[in-house]
C-alpha cells in the first residue's frame, strides 16, 4: 500500500512539473531568443566598429571591398529584372546566393524602431531557422543601401513560437523612422504607407528606378496568416 502511494505521489509531482514546464516555456523560449538576438547584435555591432574606424589599411581594403559587393549585388538585381522575387515565408532559396559579405554572413545588418522599440538582427537569408532568430531579407531583393534603385524586403514574423519582432507592426504610421546599421552607413527611412496583400502579389515589392525603399513584410492575420501585412519606406533624405 505504502508503495502503491509512493508511485501516485511521484506521478502527481511529474504531472506538476509537465504542467508547469507547459506553462513556462513562452516564457523560456522568449528569454531564449533575446539573449540569442543579444549575441547577433553584439557580434555585429563589434565587426560594424572596426570596419568603419578602419584603423589600418588592412581594414580599409575590407570595406571598399564590401562596398564593391554590395553595389555589384545591387546592380545585378536591377539588370536581372528580380526574376526569383517570391513570397519570403515560402522560404524560397535564392537563385544566387549574397556575396560573401567579408564576416557578416549570416547577420546582414541591424533593423531599428523606434516606435516599435525595437532593435533586431537580420539575417542575410530567410529561413525557417532565421526567422524565428528574428528578421531575414527576402530572396533577390536588394541589400538596403542609400544608393537610388533599390528596394530592401526585410521579412519577420509577428507570432507564433520564434522571437516575433513584427509583434505589434500595424501600430506603425507615415512617417514613423526606420533605420537599418548596415556594415558600412546607417540608411534612415520613414514609413509612407501600409497594406495588405496576397503572397503572390510582389508588383509593390520591385525595384522602382531612382526611388531608394524598404518594404517590412509580416503574416497576415495574425491567426492564420493568409495574407502579408506590409510597410512600404522610403529613403529619409
Amino acid at each position: 500500500m505504502r508503495t502503491k502511494l509512493m508511485w501516485l505521489q511521484i506521478a502527481a509531482l511529474a504531472l506538476f512539473c509537465a504542467a508547469l514546464f507547459i506553462m513556462l516555456l513562452p516564457t523560456l523560449r522568449g528569454l531564449y531568443y533575446r539573449m540569442d538576438t543579444g549575441r547577433a547584435i553584439t557580434a555585429f555591432n563589434s565587426e560594424v566598429a572596426r570596419l568603419r574606424v578602419q584603423a589600418d589599411a588592412r581594414e580599409k581594403q575590407e570595406a571598399e571591398r564590401l562596398a564593391r559587393q554590395i553595389a555589384d549585388y545591387n546592380a545585378a538585381l536591377r539588370a536581372g529584372g528580380q526574376t526569383a522575387l517570391a513570397d519570403p515565408f515560402a522560404l524560397c532559396t535564392p537563385s544566387e546566393p549574397l556575396p560573401e559579405l567579408t564576416g557578416f554572413r549570416p547577420v546582414l545588418g541591424v533593423l531599428c524602431i523606434p516606435r516599435l522599440e525595437l532593435e533586431t538582427p537580420v539575417y542575410a537569408v530567410a529561413s525557417a531557422l532565421s526567422l524565428r532568430r528574428g528578421a531575414a531579407l527576402a530572396a533577390d531583393s536588394s541589400i538596403p543601401s542609400a544608393e537610388e534603385g533599390t528596394h530592401a524586403l526585410i521579412a519577420a514574423q509577428r507570432g507564433g513560437g520564434g522571437s516575433a519582432p513584427f509583434r505589434g507592426i500595424e501600430r506603425l504610421r507615415p512617417g514613423d523612422r526606420v533605420d537599418f546599421l548596415g556594415p558600412l552607413e546607417t540608411v534612415s527611412y520613414r514609413v509612407l504607407e501600409t497594406g495588405v496583400i496576397l503572397p503572390g502579389q510582389t508588383g509593390d515589392l520591385r525595384i522602382a528606378e531612382g526611388e531608394t525603399l524598404l518594404t517590412l513584410i509580416t503574416t497576415h492575420p495574425l491567426q492564420d496568416g493568409e495574407e502579408r501585412y506590409i510597410v512600404r519606406c522610403g529613403r529619409l533624405e
